[in-house]
Parts: C-alpha cells; structure tokens; sequence
C-alpha cells in the first residue's frame, strides 16, 4: 500500500486533565474526541505508526473486536479518512504508539 501523504499542517492536541499522564496521554486524549466525534467510537485500543511526524499506519484489530461485523469497513475507512496523513503536535516522530480510546466496561 503506498504510503499516505501527509499533511503539512501541525493537528493541535487536546490537555489531559488526568494525573494519568501515562495512559491519558494528549496524543491519546486527542485520538480519542476524534474517534469518538467523528468516527463514533469511545473506547478500545488502537496503534498508530509515525514515519517522519505523520500518521501512516492505524493497527485497528482491537477495535474491530468490539464493532459490529456489518460496521468494520465503515470504521476502519472512518478512521483513515480522520488519521493518516495527519500530523499531531504531541505525536512522536518515529514507531507506533499505542493510543487508549477510553474503557468499553466501565462507564464515564
């Protein structure tokens, strides 16, 4: 698959307001409002891979095993129309990172 073009234009990420710093990160508190806003997700764990600043890779498999098997497709093409070939401030340069989208048992 080629790889996607990236953006040159630097996403803003969300403050976390959680003394979790670790597993409430920016980058996973951001991930998150988009997923959940635009893509209608809220929780389960996906990975994101980083090749110069830029989202180009999305590891979804988590996710796929909480979505209804008629929504797969429209998840998975929901969040590469969102994420690759995005930039984010917070994100790391290089490697895949693992991005908490919140839990799918214990309510808000």
């Amino acid at each position: 698959m080629p790889e996607p073009l990236c953006s040159s234009t630097v996403e803003t990420c969300l403050r976390s307001g959680s003394p979790d710093s670790c597993l409430f990160s920016p980058l996973s508190v951001t991930f998150a409002r988009v997923a959940r806003d635009a893509c209608c997700i809220d929780c389960g764990e996906m990975s994101v891979g980083m090749h110069s600043g830029c989202v180009v890779g999305l590891n979804l498999s988590e996710l796929e095993r909480r979505v209804p098997v008629q929504k797969i497709e429209a998840m998975k093409a929901c969040f590469a129309q969102r994420f690759l070939g995005t930039r984010w401030e917070c994100a790391p340069e290089e490697g895949w990172i693992s991005i908490y989208l919140g839990s799918c048992t214990v309510g808000p």
